[in-house]
């Protein structure tokens, strides 16, 4: 009867948790395959939207952004210096191959738009005179150009042409020895009234910083223009 008994307890015994921790199992797996449905649901979203707004965007932008107008060939723009001038800076440089006298000279600077050359850094005496020196014959000591400075108002007090007294600090005055420009040389017969007027050129590079010279001004000597270079378009707009 005993054993009876054990059996019918065996057989009447609750199940086992195998079957819970297997349905379990099985909600478990659920569970993380929708989680990673939803996140690559969500991923190809955004990819979309991506791809969407890349596509947009070339377009909005053609229509926002202004292009470029082409070139108005029929106004076409003027080099910096017309033919016959040199650019340094911001001015335009004419070196003259004519002679004629400094009130002379000065005339037919203004008439191409200029006026004679005022000399205000060591930059720009440089330059003219290494660019004179081109033109300068080898064997004439009075080849030179003259340049927009003169004492004629007023005795041994320089002023430019545009009525600015030299400084004295870039001041280029010849000097060699006993020899110092300004001299104001005389000719009791010729030329009593001194040399008021003033002309720059040498040969030899050691003079760049001293070679001006005065010089009596009714003598024919090159000279040295100087005007703003070109700013403005070479025809105007209706």
């Amino acid at each position: 009867m005993a054993e009876v008994a054990e059996e019918n307890d065996y057989v009447n015994a609750p199940p086992t948790s195998e079957p819970n921790r297997g349905i379990k199992c099985r909600i478990t797996k659920r569970v993380v395959i929708g989680i990673l449905t939803a996140v690559l649901l969500l991923a190809a979203i955004i990819g979309i939207r991506v791809i969407l707004h890349d596509k947009q965007l070339p377009r909005n932008l053609a229509e926002t952004v202004t292009p470029t107008a082409a070139p108005d060939t029929s106004c076409p723009l003027k080099l910096p210096c017309d033919t016959g001038w040199k650019l340094n800076g911001i001015k335009c440089y004419h070196f003259s191959t004519t002679k004629s006298s400094w009130d002379q000279s000065r005339d037919e600077c203004q008439e191409k738009g200029g006026d004679l050359v005022k000399i205000d850094s060591r930059e720009q005496q440089r330059f003219l005179f290494y660019e004179g020196r081109e033109l300068i014959k080898t064997n004439d000591n009075e080849d030179k150009f003259w340049i927009g400075l003169t004492d004629a108002v007023i005795e041994d007090q320089w002023r430019w042409v545009d009525d600015t007294p030299l400084n004295q600090s870039l001041s280029f005055w010849f000097e060699m020895g006993d020899k110092v420009e300004p001299d104001n040389w005389t000719d009791k017969d010729k030329k009593p009234e001194g040399e008021d007027c003033v002309r720059m050129g040498e040969m030899g590079i050691e003079y760049v910083e001293k070679c001006w010279f005065d010089k009596h001004c009714e003598a024919e000597q090159r000279f040295i223009c100087e005007k703003e270079a070109n700013k403005s378009p070479d025809c105007q707009k209706n």
